[in-house]
């Protein structure tokens, strides 16, 4: 159980329970998660929690509150490009370039930071979150783990690569052309294979073996 319904249950008694059997939620009034004053805290229904959210513009809560409610598949894709969105407008997207990374690292809230290894290769200046100089000589000198496949080197030759540096990200992002903001669906002209986003273009397409196996060259 979350400390601040922790909170709520020893101060208010048992949290309710809904006809469908689930458990009432509890909603921090101000925003702020860290906030678990007991007058801060706001017992209600799933959905009210949702709506709240929603209103609020809240996007990356509605996405994952999407996940336990019986929303099409095309409402939690636009919820999902909302959230993405959101997050490249105040600057905390993680395609946002080695500027946000260096940040997040420098602070200490990196999510890559917590085993050891990681807090080594900070410290070397290994680690890929210290910035896209970093990253370009690694794939120019050949060292870097990413590019040992035919694809990753077509990648990187093509300019097209997510380890080549924040400005492809950024311009990506800006034509409403990148993979995390839209996800579509596709379907590959040489076999015929359905499916949505980055995938399809990765396996498919001019990358699908049914047209590699009938290119006469």
């Amino acid at each position: 159980m979350s400390i601040y319904r922790r909170i709520y249950k020893d101060h208010y008694g048992p949290i309710p329970i809904d006809e469908e059997g689930h458990t009432y939620e509890i909603h921090h009034i101000d925003g702020n998660r860290e906030n678990n004053d007991i007058a801060n805290l706001k017992c209600i229904t799933f959905l009210e929690h949702y709506n709240i959210h929603y209103s609020q513009g809240d996007w990356a809560a509605c996405l994952k509150m999407s996940a336990r409610m019986k929303l099409s598949s095309e409402e939690k894709s636009r919820i999902g490009k909302l959230a993405q969105q959101k997050r490249v407008k105040d600057g905390t997207h993680h395609f946002l370039g080695p500027e946000v990374n260096r940040k997040r690292v420098e602070s200490g809230t990196h999510k890559f930071l917590g085993p050891e290894m990681n807090n080594k290769r900070v410290k070397d200046g290994t680690h890929q979150c210290l910035g896209g100089e970093i990253q370009r000589k690694r794939v120019e000198e050949g060292t870097h783990n990413f590019i040992g496949g035919d694809l990753q080197r077509k990648r990187v030759a093509a300019g097209t690569h997510n380890l080549l540096g924040g400005a492809l990200h950024r311009k990506r992002v800006e034509e409403g052309t990148h993979n995390f903001l839209n996800p579509q669906d596709y379907i590959c002209p040489h076999c015929g294979k359905e499916g949505r986003g980055f995938t399809m273009k990765r396996w498919h397409f001019d990358n699908c073996r049914v047209k590699e196996d009938q290119d006469p060259s």
